[in-house]
């Protein structure tokens, strides 16, 4: 029985060589990756991670939470505020605002300053008479000079609010002296902006820093996906641990955002709330904002 046992023992070691060896030897051959991160030096170094293969599909991604928007949870009466809407054209950025924000900024500012690029558009129908006295095609800063010297002489006795809507262009737009004003010291005269654009580049670099609210429609443009990935995802999306090379960071950040914006029926809309570090999506009920905007009329 002694020697049986012995010999099983030593079948057993036998084997266990023979599989380290096996195992020792796989190892050092290199497994071509599947995907286009096979330039990246990691992946060559590896392959014990099997996530290094391959990139992130749709269905990797992690949502966020979705609870409506409610105006009062975040813009106060006694403060002002910088805020940017981003989204294609026909992406819903007008519909948005006119259900979402026009409202209760009729209600809380004692001056709304509009421009856009027509008035006679169908998408400003909800504009009445009285706001489309205060209602300009295209730009004129000088407005926005006049109403910083009004503040300082009257000691900021209205609260302003400026609303662009898709009259933007690098050339007037981008490095304004007086847009930057009102993002840079306009909460101090009690003037407040939400700037709507397709392309977030026209918003400078420094104006972004100074943003209290971001509202992210979707985007038909892949590269402008990419800027927005670039400049505010990257840092605020919590990406999954197993998403570590750039290549995987960024294609999870794109199925991540159509994910929240895809469907243009809904107007889905991400929220991001840079006072408190907060990230939420919802979207535009329409039929329910119809009833709603009776009682502010």
């Amino acid at each position: 029985m002694g020697s049986r046992k012995r010999k099983l023992q030593d079948q057993l070691e036998e084997e266990k060589l023979k599989n380290k060896k096996i195992k020792e030897k796989t190892n050092k051959i290199k497994v071509q990756p599947e995907d286009e991160t096979s330039n990246n030096p990691e992946i060559q170094k590896t392959t014990q991670n099997k996530w290094l293969r391959r990139l992130p599909k749709p269905e990797d991604v992690v949502k966020l939470e979705y609870k409506d928007f409610n105006f009062e949870d975040y813009y106060k009466q006694d403060q002002s505020y910088a805020t940017a809407i981003i989204g294609s054209r026909y992406s819903g950025k007008t519909v948005f605002y006119h259900y979402k924000l026009y409202p209760k900024h009729k209600k809380y500012n004692d001056l709304n300053i509009k421009f856009c690029e027509n008035l006679q558009a169908e998408a400003y129908d909800y504009l009445d008479e009285k706001d489309k006295i205060f209602a300009y095609e295209k730009f004129h800063p000088e407005i926005i000079n006049d109403m910083f010297k009004f503040a300082k002489k009257s000691n900021n006795l209205l609260k302003t609010h400026f609303d662009f809507d898709d009259c933007s262009s690098k050339k007037n737009n981008k490095n304004n002296e007086f847009i930057n004003q009102i993002y840079i010291r306009g909460r101090n005269n009690k003037i407040s902006i939400t700037f709507s654009t397709q392309d977030m580049m026209y918003i400078s670099n420094t104006n972004r820093g100074n943003l209290d609210f971001l509202f992210l429609l979707k985007s038909n443009i892949p590269s402008m996906k990419k800027k927005i990935i670039e400049n505010f995802l990257m840092d605020l999306v919590p990406i999954p641990e197993q998403w570590y090379t750039k290549a995987q960071r960024e294609r999870y950040l794109y199925h991540w955002y159509e994910a929240h914006c895809d469907n243009l029926d809904e107007h889905g809309i991400i929220f991001i709330n840079f006072r408190n570090a907060e990230m939420f999506h919802f979207k535009v009920d329409i039929e329910k904002e119809e009833k709603l905007m009776k009682k502010y009329k």
